[in-house]
């Protein structure tokens, strides 16, 4: 397979940069963390998948604009498989409770980790915790990277059958004017959610800031949200918001 006509020469080489600046953005505003964090092969696919040879092909392709960035998020899909993360030795996984299948430990109780609230599709690893069992982070959560004690680490997979739906937060930026708490609200309906808490901050220059906590059950469902949110009026901004605002990080359904 060949994908569209490329730019040659030093242009190959600024476009494949810029493609992969937006291919980072894009997987920053849906929070699911750096390229670098996903497996090499699963871009192959991606890139077969939409009709290019190889990986620096899709990203020059992206970057001149014969394809979005959120064309191949949609490709790779996350809404089914996260990249592996790597951590201490461990017998087969097991499947447990709570949507996620813990390494050497049966019958486990899991939680999701309420500062990184990491939904199906995210690179997830597990820390075992005193009386508590394991709690499940995002692997780019900083209380894993700089907190935590690594040996007390496990791995953790989400379940390829699951389906329950987990809280995330989401934040959009806009100029205030009536009805936009509405407007957002009607389109989450729209796509098949429910709003679990909404807040309205405004500041003296006319910005409003909505923050809504929504039940998602996977990194696919996010992302379409996220770009049908951005085409609501007077909206200037939409993202995953990863923070300890919100303290309900527990599995639905």
């Amino acid at each position: 397979l060949s994908g569209p006509a490329a730019p040659t020469g030093a242009g190959r080489d600024e476009n494949e940069a810029q493609g992969r600046r937006l291919l980072e953005r894009e997987l920053v505003r849906i929070g699911h963390g750096p390229l670098s964090a996903i497996d090499q092969e699963i871009l192959r696919k991606a890139a077969r998948r939409l009709s290019y040879p190889d990986v620096p092909g899709l990203l020059m392709g992206v970057g001149y604009g014969a394809v979005t960035a959120t064309q191949v998020v949609n490709r790779l899909g996350l809404e089914t498989a996260a990249p592996t993360v790597v951590v201490p030795e461990s017998a087969p996984s097991h499947e447990v409770s709570g949507g996620v299948a813990v390494g050497d430990i049966d019958n486990a109780l899991t939680r999701l980790g309420a500062c990184c609230g990491p939904l199906p599709g995210d690179a997830i690893v597990g820390y075992v915790t005193r009386g508590h069992g394991v709690t499940v982070h995002r692997a780019g959560c900083v209380n894993v990277v700089k907190s935590l004690d690594q040996g007390r680490l496990v791995e953790v997979r989400w379940k390829q059958a699951d389906s329950r739906a987990f809280p995330a937060r989401i934040l959009a930026v806009a100029e205030d004017r009536e009805g936009l708490l509405r407007d957002i609200a009607t389109v989450v309906t729209e796509e098949g959610h429910n709003i679990e808490s909404a807040e309205v901050l405004t500041d003296r220059r006319g910005t409003a800031r909505v923050r809504i906590v929504v039940a998602l059950t996977s990194i696919g469902e996010l992302t379409r949200l996220l770009n049908r949110l951005h085409l609501v009026r007077n909206v200037t901004e939409v993202r995953r918001e990863i923070g300890e605002q919100v303290a309900n990080a527990t599995p639905h359904g």
